[in-house]
């Protein structure tokens, strides 16, 4: 045993020196060899370092092992596996696209729904879902029963109601559906019912297109709507218009029942100073003369441009062929007490310069010998007006 032992650490310094002198006489075969098996490496390395990005799910498949490996569903992070293996990725996370169907209402037209679904594979069944459905599975598993679930519901409803009315019950009711085609039912009788392989989120009406004869008059119709609406506001206001007259006239009344006892002669002298006073301060053109009539209340001239066709004087009256007839003034104390005093007979100096005026651009206080106060005498105008009682 001893021997044994002793011997060891020869054979062993025998053999490592054959085999330093077989790499020797082997180097370049080996370098060579080392060169290939790294090049092969780097050209399968995208086949055997699989790398699964956020949210998404592998499904492996093995060549050699009996396809596709339906008891392990590989998550998102890196991977090895062999070269002859596939690794296939698919998306988890939530997804949104559109399609649209056509379809038939209750009344036979036929109308273009576009409907947006959101949905998400389900990650535990992502192996299934590879080797019974694919890749293609919104095409081969969503669309089939999304369209079926869409022409139905429409055909219970008329173009109105899919359109404007019922749009949202219409989208609720495909929601639901939908959901409930793709729950897991463990007793159900086919596969697809048994397993979830997606999670319907939400279904989206997003656009109905008519017939454009239908979509005009229905448009038509929400106009002639909308005008009748209009109408009965417009009858409201005039109504509450109305009443607001009624209440102001009721109004004006009552003030009327109240003040009518109290207007004396010098309450009606200080309302003619007041308007007096805010009519001489107005911008507008005038001709104050102070002091004239009974009452001493200034007079107001205005609008000396203004054509004032002249009345027909009375026939034989004093003054004819030397005065002219003018229109009295609304805002003289003559014209307000026209009824109850008479007025007074005084006339006004005209200045030279407007002697060359016609009678019909002049307007004058009235007194009570002009030829105003009758009627069917003809006079001619006067180049100049004198003062007198």
């Amino acid at each position: 045993m001893i021997r044994v032992f002793t011997r060891l650490p020869s054979r062993i310094g025998a053999a490592y020196t054959r085999l330093v002198d077989w790499i020797d006489k082997h180097l370049l075969s080996l370098g060579l060899g080392g060169l290939l098996f790294l090049l092969l490496i780097a050209a399968l390395s995208p086949r055997m370092f699989i790398t699964i990005p956020a949210g998404h799910e592998g499904a492996l498949f093995r060549r050699f092992q009996g396809g596709t490996d339906v008891e392990q569903a590989y998550d998102e992070g890196f991977h090895v596996i062999w070269p002859w293996n596939t690794m296939y990725i698919y998306d988890v996370r939530f997804q949104n696209q559109s399609y649209v169907f056509d379809a038939h209402t209750s009344d036979g037209l036929n109308l273009r729904a576009d409907v947006a679904f959101r949905f998400r594979v389900t990650r535990r069944n992502v192996p299934l879902l590879h080797k019974y459905i694919g890749p293609e599975y919104v095409q081969k598993l969503i669309l089939p029963s999304l369209g079926a679930i869409v022409r139905e519901e429409v055909s219970r409803h008329t173009p109105e109601e899919v359109y404007s009315t019922k749009r949202l019950e219409i989208q609720q009711h495909i929601r639901d559906a939908m959901r409930h085609q793709f729950e897991m039912d463990p007793e159900a009788d086919t596969l697809l019912q048994r397993v979830e392989f997606v999670e319907i989120d939400e279904i989206y009406l997003r656009d109905v297109e008519l017939p454009e004869s239908l979509q005009k008059s229905m448009v038509e119709k929400n106009q002639q709507q909308q005008m009748m609406l209009e109408y009965d506001y417009r009858i409201e206001r005039e109504r509450k218009e109305s009443e607001r007259k009624r209440i102001e006239a009721e109004g004006i009344r009552q003030f009327q029942d109240i003040v009518k006892d109290g207007i004396t002669d010098k309450y009606l002298m200080w309302k003619g100073i007041d308007a007096t006073l805010q009519l001489a301060q107005s911008p507008n053109a005038k001709v104050v003369i102070i002091g004239a009539g009974k009452t001493g209340l200034p007079i107001l001239l205005g609008n000396l441009d203004a054509t004032i066709a002249p009345t027909t004087p009375v026939e034989g009256s004093p003054g004819t062929g030397a005065k002219t007839a003018l229109t009295p003034l609304a805002n003289t104390p003559e014209a307000s007490n026209a009824e109850a005093k008479t007025p007074s007979t005084a006339n006004v100096a005209m200045p030279e310069d407007l002697g060359s005026k016609s009678s019909s651009q002049l307007a004058l206080p009235p007194t009570s010998n002009t030829p105003a106060a009758d009627k069917g005498t003809q006079t001619q105008p006067a180049t100049r007006p004198t003062t007198g009682q």
